[in-house]
């Protein structure tokens, strides 16, 4: 035959913003609350995954182990970005004047779109971005070390028990 048919397939995965908690400023828990409240993850979903995908927390929805959506969407910035609420954690923070970071971006696609929107995200906040992109090898390499201030990353992985991707074993 001459057609195809192409269906999407449910994944799991995660993409977001990693933080290097050992180091200033993001050993601040203030800090990286912020930049999850500005964060639009509908919007992030259109952009970075072409409207697929589905916005969850910890443990990938849908499923059994994932948070239920009425739930995930009580958490501040889920439901619709708090910018103003976000600015008031930063400046709690000791940020109120802005800060600068470095990220580190796995140089594929996805990641650089990821990065971007990590970018402008926290722009209204007075935190620049400068966004450095990685090849594989360096970029899992710094992961590994810890040798990163921020990085826009993803994973997957195909089972759905959280223990895959939740143990308390160190990167």
């Amino acid at each position: 035959s001459d057609k195809v048919t192409l269906q999407w397939a449910f994944h799991p995965a995660w993409y977001g913003i990693i933080f290097n908690v050992t180091r200033p400023p993001w050993n601040d828990v203030r800090l990286r609350q912020a930049v999850s409240m500005t964060l639009d993850r509908k919007k992030m979903l259109e952009i970075g995954l072409e409207g697929g995908g589905v916005v969850g927390m910890a443990a990938q929805p849908p499923g059994e182990w994932s948070l239920p959506e009425e739930e995930m969407m009580k958490v501040p910035g889920y439901a619709k970005p708090d910018v103003e609420g976000a600015r008031k954690l930063v400046a709690e923070a000791g940020f109120a004047g802005g800060l600068k970071t470095d990220s580190l971006i796995w140089a594929l696609k996805l990641q650089q779109t990821l990065g971007v929107l990590f970018k402008d995200a926290v722009a209204p906040l007075g935190i620049t971005v400068n966004l450095a992109e990685a090849e594989t090898a360096v970029y899992l390499d710094s992961l590994f070390r810890k040798a990163f201030v921020t990085s826009a990353g993803s994973s997957s992985i195909i089972p759905s028990d959280p223990d895959m991707f939740l143990s308390e074993k160190e990167m």
